[in-house]
C-alpha cells in the first residue's frame, strides 16, 4: 500500500513582487504598457504588464522577482501611456516591427531607472 501525503497550498509565499505603482491623476481612461526591451520605438509587446488604468486610480505593476534582481537584468523600465479603447485590437492589427510613433496614439512615455523610482517612492504619476 502506497500512501501519498498531500501538501497544502503555499498561499503565504509571494510569487510576484511590487515593481512600481502607476498613479493616474487625470480624468482619462488609459492603457499602459510596460516594456523592458529596446528598441523602444517599436510597438511594445503586450502581456502580463499591459493594464487598463481607470481615471483617478492607482495601478500596481508586479514582477516575478525582486526589484534588486529586476534591475540586475534590465537597466530601465519603459511605460507607454495610450488613449485607446482596446490595445489588444490595435496590437493584433499591426506588425510588431512597425514604428509606433507614426500612429500618434501615445500620450506619454516614461523611461524609469532604479534611481528615479527610488527618488519618487516607486510611483509614477500621470500626467
Amino acid at each position: 500500500m502506497l500512501i501519498m501525503p498531500q501538501c497544502g497550498s503555499l498561499d503565504f509565499l509571494e510569487t510576484d513582487f511590487d515593481l512600481f505603482t502607476f498613479r493616474n491623476t487625470s480624468s482619462d481612461s488609459l492603457i499602459c504598457v510596460v516594456n523592458y526591451e529596446y528598441p523602444d520605438t517599436l510597438i511594445p509587446l503586450i502581456g502580463q504588464l499591459e493594464r487598463y488604468v481607470p481615471p483617478l486610480k492607482d495601478t500596481t505593476y508586479a514582477y516575478h522577482d525582486t526589484r534588486k534582481n529586476f534591475f540586475k537584468k534590465y537597466s530601465s523600465i519603459r511605460v507607454y501611456v495610450f488613449l485607446l479603447d482596446n490595445y489588444d485590437d490595435f496590437y493584433s492589427t499591426h506588425e510588431a516591427t512597425e514604428n509606433i510613433l507614426k500612429y500618434n496614439i501615445e500620450k506619454k512615455r516614461y523611461e524609469l531607472t532604479r534611481e528615479w523610482l527610488e527618488q519618487h517612492d516607486w510611483t509614477v504619476t500621470y500626467p
